[in-house]
C-alpha cells in the first residue's frame, strides 16, 4: 500500500506539472501540498478478538458458521462483562 500511494504521489506531481490553470506560486503550493500529504494505515492488532483466528476447512459452510458462532461468543462475552454497558 505504501508503494502504491508513493507512485500516486508522483504521478500527481508530473500532473501538477502540466496543468494550466495554476501558475507559478499556485503550483508549488500544489506541489507543497502533495508532499505534506502522509499515508495513515491503522494497525489491525489493536482489537482483542481476532476474527481471523479460526481452524478454517474447505467448506464454506462450516466456515461461515464457525465464524458467527466467534462472533456470537464475543457478543455474549462483552455482556457479561459489562451487563451494564452492553454497547461497549
Amino acid at each position: 500500500v505504501s508503494e502504491i500511494f508513493k507512485e500516486l504521489k508522483k504521478t500527481l506531481k508530473l500532473k501538477f506539472e502540466l496543468i494550466e490553470w495554476a501558475y507559478g506560486d499556485d503550483r508549488q503550493n500544489l506541489i507543497n501540498k502533495l508532499d505534506s500529504i502522509q499515508l495513515l494505515v491503522p494497525q489491525l492488532t489493536h482489537s482483542k478478538e481476532n476474527y481471523f483466528d479460526i481452524d478454517a476447512d474447505d467448506n464454506f459452510f462450516i466456515n461461515s458458521i464457525k465464524l458467527m458462532k466467534k462472533a456470537r461468543d464475543t457478543m455474549y462475552n462483552r455482556l457479561h462483562e459489562k451487563p451494564n454497558t452492553p454497547e461497549t
